[in-house]
């Protein structure tokens, strides 16, 4: 699939970034593990907001994905899940957190991949570990942990401990927490050149998210709410993804601009208490119109 939507942080029921700065360290932390191990911004759905997970006692969201379809008008449309091309399930505890992360993909050579996550007395996340598997589960390309490492009382660096993969891969094995006079995170830089990933603005809210050569600048209202994403690719392509809300800010779409050099919509449909029920996804390649399906699952 040509650009897999991605996900910064958990439920795109809201999309209202947390105000508590616990709850904001941790979406960010999140979104970089996320991130890291799927070589791409997250889902739109994964926006964490432990108070509402909390509120509707959501213990566990399933995001079932389609593999990719022809969408052309001469054709019938495709609707809900024909044939499976990944799963995400993230797993929360009674304060609304994710616990666990799992990102499981069936298509080409299909893997298992798996994140657990502890928090610490103070109630920031302390500890990831990481198991990677093909489906017969067999331990394949690299599994391990995610070394948390404090200074004065922040954050500073968290460091992928070494394995018999050398989980590098040319991928980061480091992030680096940089911190404001008056104590709010500034950015995050990457790798042993570190260089800007995201930069966070005086609110502790992402800025902006760079992924290889692509650049993304978010844009917030007055509530907090993202009403859209400026984007620029490594060819300096430029386009804008707006996003939708229902009266009560629930996340309904995320549209390319009308001028944009591809079209690219997400469109979700909601249950009854505002998180996804489905979403289709559409966008454009050189040749046709793609689309893929979504479903979600939630335990209480």
């Amino acid at each position: 699939m040509k650009r897999f939507l991605l996900f910064i942080f958990m439920c795109a029921s809201v999309a209202v970034f947390p105000q508590g700065k616990s709850d904001r360290l941790n979406s960010t932390i999140f979104y970089v593990l996320v991130a890291d191990v799927t070589f791409n911004k997250p889902n739109y759905h994964l926006l964490i907001n432990p108070a509402k997970i909390k509120s509707a006692k959501i213990k566990k969201m399933e995001v079932i994905q389609s593999l990719d379809y022809i969408s052309d008008p001469s054709l019938p449309d495709i609707k809900g899940i024909e044939s499976i091309d990944r799963r995400e399930i993230v797993e929360y505890d009674k304060n609304g957190n994710p616990i666990k992360f799992s990102n499981y993909s069936y298509s080409w050579d299909g893997f298992l991949l798996d994140y657990t996550i502890s928090y610490g007395q103070d109630g920031l996340i302390s500890g990831v570990s990481m198991t990677s598997q093909d489906t017969t589960k067999k331990m394949i390309n690299y599994s391990g942990k995610y070394m948390f490492a404090v200074n004065a009382g922040k954050l500073s660096t968290i460091t992928y401990e070494d394995d018999p993969q050398f989980k590098g891969m040319g991928l980061p094995n480091s992030y680096n927490f940089v911190y404001r006079s008056d104590g709010s995170l500034e950015k995050i830089t990457a790798g042993v050149d570190a260089h800007d990933f995201i930069t966070c603005d005086e609110k502790g809210r992402v800025a902006t998210l760079l992924l290889g050569s692509k650049k993304i600048r978010y844009h917030y209202d007055k509530n907090g709410v993202i009403t859209k994403e400026s984007v620029e690719d490594e060819y300096g392509d430029k386009w804008e993804m707006t996003y939708k809300y229902d009266s009560k800010e629930n996340l309904l779409s995320v549209k390319s601009n009308k001028d944009a050099f591809i079209f690219e919509e997400m469109t979700y449909s909601l249950a009854k208490d505002g998180f996804p029920s489905k979403a289709k996804l559409l966008y454009d390649t050189k040749s046709s119109r793609r689309g893929v399906n979504f479903e979600f699952k939630y335990s209480k």
